[in-house]
């Protein structure tokens, strides 16, 4: 079985929920002019492959891969060098240092997004939660209203009376380890933005706490 028929086999096999969710991001999508160009930095996974290649074939976006090896024009290399280090020389990077981080992949990517060449990347696939979040800080940083980064997860259930038609929005889940009151506010904020611009609902928010020790 290929990766494209696995792939399509676990849509199947999904909950109503999440169908229902993708089904709708997908024409939200085809309604978009000119179409987005998106960055797969992790361009040698066969999933990533896999999902750019569908991506592409059904028109909802221009995927752009990169893998380990890629190959950037020199030119193009130089600028987005230049860019970081002009982003991060306060934080006492040398130019040399600048170039050789520039060339990675994720980095490479999140730059492209910062120059304008690109509209967003997505990475997360190889790259840990970590080094993918440093990247896109580092490269493009938070938006001028945005005091506390933070991130979400969307969730299905099979339920469908649970949260907006069987979809939850959890966070933080990953960044802000232990927020403060105000940090907690600001992450309610963000989330419910979050939820806004992909369609689903921001009526009801609940804070609960977890604690996972030392993990």
């Amino acid at each position: 079985m290929t990766q494209s028929a696995r792939y399509h086999e676990t849509l199947t096999a999904l909950p109503e929920s999440a169908a229902a969710f993708l089904a709708t991001s997908v024409e939200r999508l085809r309604k978009v002019h000119p179409k987005q160009r998106i960055v797969f930095p992790e361009g040698d996974d066969p999933r990533v492959q896999a999902a750019a290649e569908r991506l592409l074939r059904e028109d909802l976006l221009t995927p752009i891969l990169l893998g380990t090896d890629c190959v950037v024009p020199e030119q193009d290399a130089r600028k987005y060098a230049r860019l970081y280090f002009e982003r991060r020389r306060a934080k006492g990077i040398a130019e040399i240092e600048a170039g050789e981080i520039a060339r990675k992949s994720l980095y490479t990517a999140a730059l492209m997004v910062a120059a304008g060449y690109a509209d967003g990347f997505v990475g997360g696939a190889v790259n840990t939660t970590a080094e993918t979040v440093r990247a896109a800080l580092h490269c493009i940083g938070p938006a001028p209203s945005v005091r506390t980064v933070s991130s979400a997860f969307i969730v299905a259930v099979q339920k469908q009376s649970f949260g907006y038609k069987g979809l939850l929005a959890f966070a933080d889940c990953s960044i802000v380890i232990d927020p403060s009151p105000a940090e907690l506010a600001e992450i309610a904020i963000a989330t419910a933005s979050t939820t806004i611009m992909i369609g689903s609902s921001s009526e009801v928010m609940a804070a609960t706490a977890l604690s996972t020790s030392s993990s």
